[in-house]
């Protein structure tokens, strides 16, 4: 890009270079409001879309490999040197770099509306609404209470310490801003700058499905609260699919695609697959969920049902010497290195063949996830249709998933050659469908089927997994013994920053307060959170 201002925070805006991360360095409430020193030039919405598409893309695709899926335990690390899934090393520089990016994230969104507004383009505007309620609920999800009425205006008003809205709120105004983008995309705007656009090319019909499809992973989120009444709203956007288009087939997911060539590359671009790959293994808790691992009497053992996905996300170690039988393997979560020394060996790793690659796609949202959401929304009777009606979203969002991932790039077993993997044929689906695994029919728990199946559909994507571990209980993970920073427990929230408090003192010690958290810590449950609700807070 041609004209780069500062990153600042959430009283101010931001552009970050095309297709990086967000900086962690800054002072996250400070903000410089001498206009000559901010280089703008001409500065119109197109010169801000490119960063902030390709930027989120690569802001979740960073955080799913390096935090999340250490974190929720869809890997986990052999190595002793890395100490996230003991959560050590979630501290406040993470936590300050987390709440930078989306922060920022939401900041840039914010400034591109508003230029938008002053060229008077509406393709802008909706886009620039839908991309900041995205960065914002990251910030809530993870965070708790944070800015959202007075954020970002202190180039408008000079108001440098925004006072921290309660959770509800922020979900209600991020609902309003969804409605508004809707409203705008309804008009079937012009987005003159298509080739831009990795996504979706410009096309507002499916910028607008992915909008309302947000609306419902807001609304899912959301919907443990009764006085959400998010029932209402659901049935409204399932009745009316000509003013709530949604996301209804894979061919309509939210993926950002690159053409490999820097700034329009993978963040990983640059990164070989077995670094990718390095000390990220297939955890023992994505084992348990996607094989069935029995002992014969004679002492062998085997995996006669394997999630289909296993093939694609994970490789083997196959060597005869700590495989004998060809199993997936997972390395403990959060051990201590004794406990690593003991489990880890023969561990299955996360494939880069895969994962890894200047143009591997990014996907933000996808038809499966919307599936899922109906079919739990109807579980629990909250959308009509009861457990029938249940089944078959739930048995859509499984075949979406699978069907996304069938044929991916490559498979790569102990560090070798890449070979290319067939399409999941309709058989291999079946017969996964009817297994002990993923059947509806034969799921005692039907809740946890669900919450299960959602953390499996929702690999890779973020700190969605992390999100919805907290909504719903689901899937119960084992904490290791090296988990002792955390009280031995699942973290429950990301801690403020110490520059947010330090900088934004009464409104952020306010916020704890009303929250009733005795300490900032990950140990506070969150508003919309299972632990929450039970607990009466």
């Amino acid at each position: 890009m041609k004209h780069i201002l500062k990153n600042i925070t959430l009283t101010g805006v931001a552009v970050m270079t095309l297709g990086g991360l967000y900086s962690c360095t800054q002072d996250f409430e400070d903000i410089n409001t001498d206009p000559n020193k901010l280089v703008v030039g001409q500065l119109t919405p197109y010169n801000m879309f490119e960063s902030l598409l390709y930027g989120a893309a690569n802001n979740r695709y960073y955080d799913a490999w390096y935090y999340s899926a250490e974190i929720v335990q869809h890997t986990a690390t052999n190595s002793t040197n890395s100490r996230i899934s003991t959560y050590t090393d979630l501290n406040n520089k993470f936590f300050d770099c987390t709440w930078s990016r989306y922060a920022n994230e939401g900041a840039n969104a914010v400034h591109m509306y508003d230029l938008a507004v002053k060229d008077m383009d509406e393709a802008c505007q909706a886009i620039a609404l839908t991309i900041k309620v995205m960065a914002m609920e990251e910030l809530t999800a993870a965070f708790g209470d944070i800015p959202y009425r007075e954020a970002f205006q202190a180039r408008k008003t000079g108001n440098v310490k925004p006072v921290f809205d309660p959770q509800k709120e922020v979900y209600e105004q991020m609902f309003a801003d969804l409605d508004s983008a809707n409203n705008l995309y309804a008009k079937n705007p012009k987005f003159d700058r298509t080739t831009m656009d990795g996504m979706y090319g410009g096309d507002m019909n499916k910028w607008r499905r992915f909008n309302n499809s947000l609306y419902l992973r807001l609304l899912c989120r959301v919907s443990g609260r009764a006085e959400m009444n998010v029932g209402a709203k659901i049935t409204e956007i399932m009745k009316n699919p000509s003013k709530y288009p949604i996301i209804t087939s894979n061919a309509q997911n939210a993926t950002v695609t690159f053409t490999g060539t820097t700034p329009y590359a993978n963040y990983f671009y640059n990164t070989a697959p077995d670094n990718f790959s390095g000390s990220h293994r297939m955890s023992q808790q994505m084992v348990k969920l996607m094989t069935v691992t029995e002992t014969a009497e004679d002492g062998t053992i085997s995996q006669d049902e394997v999630d289909p996905r296993t093939d694609v996300w994970f490789y083997k170690y196959v060597g005869a010497t700590y495989n004998p039988y060809k199993l997936w393997i997972g390395a403990i979560s959060g051990g201590t290195p004794a406990e690593m020394d003991e489990y880890n060996i023969g561990t299955s790793g996360l494939s880069g063949a895969v994962l890894c690659g200047a143009t591997v796609p990014i996907t933000l949202l996808e038809y499966a996830e919307i599936q899922m959401i109906f079919a739990e929304m109807a579980h629990k009777g909250i959308i009509e249709g009861g457990d029938q009606a249940a089944k078959s979203y739930y048995e859509s969002a499984i075949r979406a998933s699978l069907d996304r991932w069938s044929g991916m790039i490559a498979r790569v077993d102990d560090w070798g050659t890449s070979t290319k993997l067939e399409p999941f044929s309709t058989d291999v689906i079946n017969e996964f469908m009817s297994s002990s695994l993923a059947s509806w029919d034969q799921a005692a728990n039907k809740d946890e089927l669900i919450g299960n199946q959602k953390y499996l559909l929702l690999f890779y994507n973020g700190f969605q997994a992390f999100h919805e571990i907290h909504r719903t209980g689901y899937p119960v993970l084992k904490m290791g013994g090296g988990t002792g920073s955390n009280n031995y427990t699942f973290p429950t929230r990301f801690s403020y920053p110490t520059n947010t408090i330090g900088t934004n003192p009464d409104n952020a010690n306010a916020a704890i307060k009303r929250q009733g958290w005795s300490e900032n810590n990950m140990r506070q449950p969150l508003w919309y959170s299972r632990q929450a609700i039970e607990s009466g807070k």
